[in-house]
């Protein structure tokens, strides 16, 4: 008896164990069969709004050509030998496609680039006043395009931003004027999968090499690393509405993070490939799937990460982890074990139906996008065809046997060969491959489609399945109507920091501030701040109270009015901006400062009246003790030293007693406009009173200095000063030391001036 127990005990779990494996096997394939769906409609979709997109730049390049204007200017600038005149034709045909673009924005189009015949930039219509780079070695279309003169499709990096781009050759008659390009970004291509696909989440990572490390260095803060992998980027949240919706989205952190915990994750990655992956929390179970793009170099270039919950998979784990529990109760509940079995049947029934539905679904996408799709298993030679393709084709009849020769038949016989031999080369190279033909339907009508194609391949590198999507070109370009604008750069002067130091700075802060990079400029400062000017209607450090971290806090604590400073620029000219400070993140901050000197004229312009003597528009004595500290402090930055010329007219009272008070004032303003044309912008001149000035000097030495004191005075000399037969001037020179005061400094000069009075006037004395 005990052994028969033994006996039935071991056919027990013997049998058990082979039900639970074969459980496990069951889930593990349902699973993945359900996974492929997921992928296939979304791979799917993406593919036909690529086509969609393809269309619409064609259908804008058509419309380029047509500007007969534009053309005319392209002509003019590619025989054109002046920079000056290239500078004006620019702006001519800026103007001549301004309208154009603004409907091209409405379109998604991001940036519309015409590039000369030899490759560099002409005119970047979203970005005007960047132009003269070399593209060809950084950019393969470009490249292409003017080689062989064929347009280009396709993803790829750039020098403002990375996208989806259309490349055509200008070519008008027998010449060769250049080539232009449409850029769609990603939140376009984004918006569309959210109408045929709403249930999922979207977003764009773009390898580095192909994205990041092409931008210009002012502009790779438009990028930021992905959260996915470090070794792919994604648009700065502070510009695309797509990244910052992802950085909030805790939901979406948390899957990508199940995501890369899994084991064979990052293995999928690297293989460049359409991939999905099951994941699961507490109660929630959801698919994230990879569509691979590739670059115009056909290169891999990035992912379009798709994130969608799938209860239905979690139903799948549920139920045969119910499955497991009920076979270990034992044999004594056979009964309930072969229900059990007959419930699974109808799981899988119903399971077989959600796929059945997901087909439905793909259908529908195919229907609402105006693309039909083939598969062939080339094993099997049989076709599985959408009804879509029945659609495109104008068949009524559906009583058919598909074969390649049935497709064939189709197509219009000038593009029959051409057609045949591309799919022939793919088949030969077990590539991709697309191609444009014209198709006659059944009714006789001849319209335009446009295949695309992949193949399936085996371990062995043997085709087992070969895919097409064919999509109606016609009908799709008379439907593209989406209009929607997107915002250009600005002219503003914006700064990434943390109120310390910064990491950020736009090319509008190196223009006003004369430094070449980031780099130059922290040799001499490490914060914008340090260039504030003191003055009692504008905010400086010295505001900054002493529990305040820095001077963001302080502005944060004033009105939007209050925040007002003043900086020099690099011609040591004062203007005013209101500043705008935004949260980036938990300590840095984005400040964009907004030139308003023009709003402030009219205080500017009283201050100005008192800054200047009244008769001869010079510098006056209250412009020196304002300003004096600023232009040293200035000079020493940019690694110059500040000077003192010292001069006075020579028998200035004789003109007076002579020929009058009138002629004395006309002479003291000849004189002025005289010496203000022989100085620099950089140099000041200042009435010190009566007939004496000083100069403000940038000078590298009191050799330099003493150079032009002696051209100075050579020019005073020899000009022909109305109603006095000449004039001369005596000057005294003084180079500003290490920690001597500027009074100092001038007291010098001026003695250095009584020595040349001294020893016979008309000379310089150092």
């Amino acid at each position: 008896m005990k052994k028969s127990i033994f006996i039935l005990f071991v056919l027990i779990c013997a049998g058990t164990f082979l039900i639970i494996d074969y459980l496990k096997s069951s889930q593990e394939k349902s699973i993945y069969e359900f996974n492929k769906q997921p992928l296939a409609v979304v791979s799917g979709t993406y593919r036909a709004i690529q086509d969609i997109y393809e269309i619409a730049a064609q259908k804008d390049f058509n419309s380029f050509m047509q500007n007969k204007v534009a053309l005319e200017i392209l002509h003019h600038f590619k025989e054109s030998n002046s920079t000056e005149e290239q500078n004006i034709l620019r702006g001519e045909l800026y103007r001549a496609l301004y309208k154009s673009y603004d409907t091209m924005k409405a379109m998604k189009v991001r940036q519309f680039h015409i590039h000369t015949c030899d490759g560099k930039s002409l005119l970047r219509m979203h970005l005007p006043y960047v132009n003269g780079d070399s593209l060809m070695e950084l950019r393969s279309s470009i490249a292409t395009v003017n080689k062989e003169h064929t347009k280009v499709f396709g993803f790829e990096g750039g020098r403002v931003y990375p996208g989806f781009r259309y490349v055509f050759p200008i070519i008008d008659g027998e010449s060769y004027l250049g080539s232009v390009e449409f850029s769609i970004s990603f939140d376009a291509f984004e918006e569309k999968l959210r109408k045929l696909l709403p249930e999922n989440s979207y977003q764009l990572i773009m390898l580095q090499s192909t994205s990041y490390d092409k931008i210009f260095p002012s502009y790779q803060g438009l990028l930021v690393p992905s959260f996915i992998d470090s070794n792919y980027y994604v648009e700065n949240p502070a510009l695309s509405m797509v990244t910052a919706e992802r950085i909030h989205n805790g939901s979406i952190h948390a899957i990508v993070q199940l995501a890369k915990d899994t084991k064979d994750f990052k293995k999928k990655m690297g293989q460049h490939k359409d991939f999905s992956q099951t994941l699961y929390d507490a109660n929630t179970s959801y698919v994230i799937s990879l569509i691979a793009i590739k670059d115009t170099e056909n290169k891999h270039a990035g992912y379009i990460v798709s994130v969608g919950e799938q209860d239905e998979i979690m139903n799948i784990v549920k139920i045969y982890q119910h499955y497991k529990l009920l076979v270990l109760g034992g044999a004594l509940l056979i009964f309930i074990l072969i229900v059990i079995i007959l419930k699974q049947i109808e799981k899988m029934r119903q399971h077989q139906k959600k796929l059945q539905s997901m087909n439905s679904s793909l259908l529908n996408a195919q229907a609402a996008a105006h693309f039909g799709s083939i598969e062939y298993d080339h094993r099997e030679n049989k076709f599985y065809v959408s009804d879509e393709i029945l659609n495109i084709f104008g068949l009524v009849d559906r009583n058919f046997v598909p074969s390649s020769e049935f497709f064939l038949s189709f197509v219009h016989p000038d593009d029959r060969r051409a057609v045949r031999r591309s799919y022939l080369e793919s088949l030969h190279g077990k590539s991709e491959y697309s191609f444009s033909y014209r198709i006659i339907k059944v009714s006789g009508e001849v319209c335009f489609v446009e295949a695309r194609g992949t193949h399936e391949l085996d371990e062995q590198g043997g085709i087992l399945k070969s895919f097409w999507t064919v999509y109606d070109v016609t009908r799709q370009v008379n439907a593209y109507k989406s209009l929607e604008r997107f915002i250009d750069l600005q002219s503003s002067i914006v700064i990434l920091t943390n109120g310390i130091d910064f990491q950020f700075a736009n090319k509008s802060f190196y223009n006003f501030f004369g430094f070449e990079n980031i780099e130059t400029f922290r040799k001499r400062y490490t914060c914008i701040c340090q260039r504030f000017i003191e003055h009692k209607d504008f905010f400086s450090l010295r505001d900054v109270k002493g529990d305040e971290k820095h001077w963001i806090e302080s502005l944060l604590k004033l009105s939007s009015r209050q925040r007002i400073v003043s900086m020099l620029d690099s011609t040591a000219t004062p203007h005013a901006f209101s500043v705008a400070i935004n949260k980036y993140d938990e300590t840095e901050y984005v400040v964009e400062f907004t030139d308003i000197s023009e709003r402030m004229m009219e205080k500017l312009q009283l201050e100005k009246q008192l800054n200047r003597d009244q008769l001869t528009d010079s510098y006056n004595r209250v412009y020196f003790e304002t300003n004096i500290q600023n232009i040293m402090k200035l000079n020493k930055d940019k690694g110059f030293r500040t000077g003192i010329i010292f001069f006075d007219i020579d028998h200035f009272k004789e003109i007076n007693d002579n020929y009058g008070h009138d002629v004395g004032d006309e002479v003291l303003v000849a004189l002025v406009g005289l010496v203000k044309e022989q100085i620099r912008k950089v140099d000041h001149l200042i009435r010190w009173g009566g007939e004496e000035f000083i100069i403000l000097a940038r000078t590298e030495s009191l050799e330099s200095m003493q150079s032009m004191a002696e051209n100075l005075r050579r020019k005073i000399e020899n000009h022909n000063f109305k109603d006095i037969p000449t004039l001369t001037c005596s000057f005294g020179l003084a180079l500003n030391e290490e920690e001597e005061s500027i009074k100092t400094t001038v007291t010098r000069a001026d003695e250095k001036l009584y020595e040349a009075k001294k020893n016979g006037r008309n000379q310089v004395r150092v």
